[in-house]
Order: C-alpha cells, then structure tokens, then sequence
C-alpha cells in the first residue's frame, strides 16, 4: 500500500501503525475523526501534504514487517486497542 494524499488518515494508521506517532505529533486525529483524507487534514492544518507523506514514509521504511498488523485483527480488536492505548491512557476514562 502506498500513502498517498487522496487517502484516509484512518486507513493509513490501521496499515501503517506506526505512523500514528507522526499524526500525533502534527495534532491530526486519525481515530475518530480518520475518515478525513491526507490532503484535506493538511489543507485544514496548514501542512505541506508532500513533506507529512515524507516524514510517514520515512516511519513506515523503519519499521519493515508490522505493514497490515491492524488491517487482520477484528474491529473488537482494534477499537480495544485505541481505547487501551490511546484514550484511556490519555486520561479520557469514564
């Protein structure tokens, strides 16, 4: 899979998990609100979509052999991940 700016910010977390830290780091939400294309969050965030495309790829080249880990787990999976790992170690508990 390549990553490309017409593609969903949630689709390329769930294929590229580790990208997540690079979404993290520029304040874009790739969990729920992920549905937002590459290039729509870049325009919305002011960013250079090329320069945020580079700086994934860069994470995915170090990172060989976890492409696709999110991609083969069930949606029970996934969402007990991001809500294991990202919102309620984030303080969001209800």
């Amino acid at each position: 899979m390549q990553i490309t700016p017409d593609q969903a910010v949630g689709e390329i977390a769930a294929a590229y998990p580790e990208t997540v830290r690079v979404f993290e780091l520029k304040g874009i939400d790739y969990c729920c609100g992920g549905k937002g294309t590459l290039a729509s969050v870049c325009q919305a965030k002011e960013l250079d979509p090329a320069e945020l495309i580079r700086k994934l790829r860069k994470v995915v080249d170090k990172s060989p052999g976890r492409q696709g880990k999110w991609i083969d787990v069930t949606l029970s999976e996934l969402i007990q991940h991001i809500l294991d790992k990202h919102h309620l170690s984030a303080g969001l508990r209800r």
